[in-house]
């Protein structure tokens, strides 16, 4: 069997794609809608205005809970830096054995 040639190919491509634009308007012409009732939207039941209500007074709370976090971690967050300016000051290691060995040692006037 031969294979066909590039033109053969691009010919075959474009009658395929005639064929279904072919199918898709026939289709698309005869198809048949039904009409659908008109439905008044503006109307909340008062169940769901009652849901509505309640999810509001949870987004309410859930803001105030939101707002005490926030509180506390920026509070959290001024003590940890008063720690860590507290830790730098602290003397190094060679600075605490400097000093053990400044004012532990033996002095030299025989007391």
């Amino acid at each position: 069997m031969n294979q066909p040639t590039r033109e053969e190919f691009e010919a075959f491509k474009q009658e395929v794609r005639e064929e279904i634009r072919q199918e898709f308007r026939q289709l698309f012409e005869h198809r048949q809608t039904e009409e659908m009732p008109a439905i008044n939207v503006n109307v909340g039941s008062e169940d769901v205005l009652r849901k509505l209500d309640a999810i509001g007074q949870k987004l309410d709370r859930i803001d105030q809970k939101q707002e005490e976090h926030a509180k506390a971690l920026l509070s959290h967050s001024k003590a940890i830096s008063v720690l860590q300016t507290s830790v730098e000051a602290l003397p190094t290691e060679e600075r605490v054995e400097a000093l053990l060995i400044k004012y532990l040692r033996p002095s030299t006037n025989g007391h």
